[in-house]
């Protein structure tokens, strides 16, 4: 972020953005959360594969849930 003029005085500033996921590569092989939520990143990807596989949502749902509630924690510190 750009701050023009020079900031006369420490703020505290508040804002949103949209993060747009680059392809994945070889050397680039963690999806926007990098390696910290790399976990429950996978977790989802089999939450979904339960849920498609069985018609219903089960252990990986539930580990995913809570993988996901710690992933949150962790961003809000």
């Amino acid at each position: 972020m750009m701050v023009w003029p020079k900031p006369d005085s420490d703020y505290l500033l508040h804002y949103q953005y949209h993060a747009i996921q680059p392809k994945l590569t070889e050397s680039k092989n963690y999806p926007i959360g990098t390696d910290t939520h790399a976990e429950t990143i996978l977790s989802s990807c089999l939450a979904v594969a339960e849920l498609k596989k069985t018609g219903r949502s089960g252990f990986e749902a539930e580990n995913f849930i809570r993988l996901l509630m710690s992933s949150v924690s962790r961003d809000r510190m």
